[in-house]
C-alpha cells in the first residue's frame, strides 16, 4: 500500500527458512527505489531512495529476551554485526535485518549446521502452533456451520451464511499450507543433512506466490470486517461474495505472472 510519494507498507509473513528469500525481496524492492525503513506488527515500511544494489542478511537471533531493544546479548550482536560490516536495519520479534553494498563481505553466519539448528528449533513450535490454530478454525467451522444441535446458521443468515462459509474456509486454508509446506521441508531437511546433501531453501519465486496467496487472506478480512460493521443483511451478502471474489481473482493474477516469469 502506497502512503504518498515515499512510503510504501506491506504486510509480509515469512517463515524460518524463508530468510534467504526474504533478504532477496529486499534488495529487490531496493533495486526499485524502495529502501526497508522498520517493521511494525509485521508490516514493513520501504522509504523512497536512490535505486542501488544492497545485500540483506535476515538473521534468527534465538537468545532474545522478552524486551529485545535492551537485552545486551542482542546489543552485543548486534554491534558484533556492525563491526564485520553489517549495517543495521531493524528487527522484528526474534529476527534481525542487516544490509550493506559490499557485495564481498563475509555473511553473518557461515556454519550451515548452527542456521539450520536455529531454524529448525524455530519451526517444530511454529508447525505446532499452525496444528493448533487450523484445529481451533475446523472446531469453530464444524460447530458453527454443520452442528444442527447448536444452531442453523442457514436459517439465521440466509444467503451471509456463503460469505461467512467462504470467508471461514479461505482463513483456515493458510494454517493448513503452512503445516503441509513446513512439515515437507522440514522432513527433507533432515534426510539431506543425515545424507550430507545440500539443503535446499525456498525460493523468491515460491516467497512471492506465497505473499500473494496472504493478500487474499488480508482483502478477505479487510472485507469481513467491513461487513461486520456496516451491515449483516442478508441482502448485503451477495454484495461482499462479489467483493472477495474480485479480491481473490488480483492475487491469482499475480501468482500467475511470477510463476510465468
Amino acid at each position: 500500500m502506497r502512503i504518498g510519494k515515499n512510503t510504501l507498507i506491506k504486510s509480509i509473513s515469512f517463515r524460518e527458512n524463508e530468510c534467504q528469500a526474504l533478504g532477496e525481496y529486499l534488495e529487490e524492492k531496493a533495486l526499485q527505489g524502495w529502501l526497508l525503513d522498520e517493521i511494525i506488527f509485521g508490516f514493513f515500511i520501504f522509504k523512497k531512495a536512490e535505486p542501488r544494489k544492497y545485500k540483506f542478511a535476515v538473521d534468527i537471533f534465538t537468545d532474545v529476551k522478552v524486551d529485545r531493544f535492551t537485552d545486551s546479548r542482542t546489543i552485543e550482536y548486534r554491534e558484533f554485526c556492525e563491526a564485520s560490516g553489517w549495517n543495521y536495519v531493524c528487527e522484528t520479534n526474534k529476527y534481525l535485518i542487516f544490509a550493506t553494498e559490499d557485495e564481498n563481505i563475509v555473511p553473518i553466519q557461515t556454519d550451515e549446521e548452527i542456521i539450520l539448528k536455529k531454524v529448525s528449533k524455530s519451526m517444530i513450535l511454529n508447525i505446532f502452533s499452525y496444528m493448533i490454530l487450523a484445529s481451533s478454525v475446523i472446531y469453530n467451522i464444524y460447530n458453527g456451520f454443520f452442528n444442527r444441535d447448536l444452531v442453523n446458521i442457514e436459517e439465521v443468515y440466509g444467503n451471509y451464511y456463503i460469505f461467512l462459509l467462504t470467508s471461514f474456509c479461505i482463513t483456515l486454508i493458510g494454517p493448513i499450507i503452512d503445516i503441509v509446506r513446513s512439515s515437507l521441508w522440514y522432513f527433507k531437511y533432515k534426510k539431506a543433512l543425515k545424507l550430507g546433501e545440500d539443503i535446499k531453501y525456498p525460493t523468491l519465486k515460491e516467497f512471492k506466490i506465497r505473499m500473494a496467496y496472504y493478500d487474499i487472506i488480508m482483502y478477505m478480512l479487510v472485507i469481513l470486517i467491513i461487513s461486520l460493521i456496516l451491515d449483516l443483511s442478508d441482502s448485503q451478502a451477495i454484495i461482499y461474495i462479489g467483493l472477495i471474489t474480485f479480491a481473490i481473482i488480483i492475487p491469482i493474477c499475480k501468482i500467475i505472472k511470477i510463476i510465468r516469469n
